[in-house]
């Protein structure tokens, strides 16, 4: 499994927070990327503050 850096929404009303998510290992027909650098879209920051109606919530675990 690799263990990556990532940020998470934990709170409406609180800043970004940092964490780990796993990933299973690239397998024979996977490519491994290195992303340098990321940004976040306004609209998950409504998402987070519940502006739109209950927050959408990804389990990160079920992810590919």
């Amino acid at each position: 499994m690799l263990t990556l850096p990532a940020y998470a929404a934990t709170s409406a009303t609180e800043p970004l927070t940092p964490t780990t998510v796993e990933r299973r290992d690239v397998g024979p027909h996977d490519v491994l990327i290195e992303i340098k650098y990321v940004g976040i879209c306004h609209s998950d920051i409504h998402n987070v503050r519940s502006e739109w109606g209950p927050a959408f919530v990804i389990d990160t675990s079920t992810l590919a």
